[in-house]
């Protein structure tokens, strides 16, 4: 059952338009440094990596959008016609809410992941010269950490994995929050902007209430940006938090309206 709902969205129109729109948007964000180079050497692919992501910022507030759109045209009908009963009843309510959850999981983060290798290999193609990390000591500063560990022992394609592994999952808390909200709002364009709200509302929000645990106050930006002041594996633990606790909220929503489903219809 996974492999067919997985496939029936990855194969969807709507997800190859949105894959390629933010494999554009990758590149975009990376306008004039595709040339650049340290002495003889290319610039390493975490700086393009890092400039496309965080400094231009249309990347990163375009995935909650991208990433929600085939999930939603897909399993809004679904949600909100008679065929989920047939679903439940063949399937079992459990199983049916954990394969949608993992589906719309495994989604975003193949979206993520499929523009990201389309972008790093276009990278490669276009850029002169030998690949080096060496300049990544300038934009990791000179306090220990263990990204800066990484670079120094020669292994900063270890770190750019991370982090491209880490937007992947940015990736997939948003679809995965696309499914709940596919489940509780009638209308599928509502349904694909109500995670992009919380995204505004968590990061322009909760980031200045100090009292509010560092997790939930760091928003989104801390699942594929870790915090380098953390020494603790520089944030990874928090970006793994912040996620978890994303991916948690979506599951309890969309557990909880699919009861109210199955109740309503007895």
């Amino acid at each position: 059952m996974l492999k067919k709902e997985l496939k029936k969205i990855i194969f969807s129109p709507q997800y190859a338009v949105c894959t390629l729109l933010l494999f554009i948007l990758l590149m975009l964000g990376t306008v004039g440094f595709w040339t650049d180079t340290l002495g003889n050497e290319t610039i390493s692919m975490l700086v393009h990596f890092l400039n496309a992501w965080d400094t231009f910022g249309n990347v990163y507030i375009a995935v909650p959008l991208l990433a929600a759109v085939p999930v939603t045209f897909l399993l809004h009908d679904e949600l909100n016609s008679g065929y989920i009963y047939f679903s439940i009843i063949r399937a079992g309510k459990e199983k049916y809410i954990a394969v949608k959850m993992i589906t719309g999981l495994l989604s975003g983060l193949i979206m993520v992941l499929a523009a990201e290798f389309l972008f790093t290999a276009t990278l490669i193609a276009l850029t002169p010269g030998r690949i080096v990390f060496l300049d990544q000591q300038q934009v990791l500063g000179d306090e220990p950490s263990f990204y800066l560990n990484l670079v120094k022992s020669g292994k900063g394609i270890i770190l750019y994995i991370i982090w491209a592994l880490l937007a992947g999952l940015y990736g997939a808390v948003f679809s995965a929050m696309t499914v709940a909200t596919s489940a509780v709002a009638k209308n599928k364009y509502v349904a694909t902007v109500v995670p992009f709200l919380i995204f505004l509302l968590a990061e322009n929000v909760l980031f200045h209430f100090m009292f509010v645990p560092l997790m939930i106050r760091a928003g989104f930006e801390a699942i594929f940006y870790p915090y380098f002041t953390l020494e603790w594996m520089s944030g990874i633990p928090i970006s793994l938090g912040d996620a978890l606790f994303w991916i948690l909220a979506g599951t309890a929503v969309f557990w909880f309206s699919i009861r109210q489903m199955i109740k309503g219809n007895r």
